[in-house]
């Protein structure tokens, strides 16, 4: 984590809040445990196999 001042008005502590690197993850993950926490795009290959699709989902 990273020190910075915060940008509150009236707060001119240095390390007052959180602050974390983003660590960029691929586009599209195989598993929704692969990305909790974030809005990702996953591939859906068992309904596309139960479904008989020959299409990625």
């Amino acid at each position: 984590m990273s020190q910075s001042i915060c940008g509150y008005k009236g707060c001119n502590q240095v390390g007052a809040h959180r602050h974390e690197e983003h660590v960029a993850e691929p586009a599209i993950l195989d598993s929704i445990l692969d990305h909790i926490g974030n809005t990702p795009l996953v591939r859906l290959n068992k309904i596309a196999k139960s479904e008989g699709l020959q299409c990625e989902l």
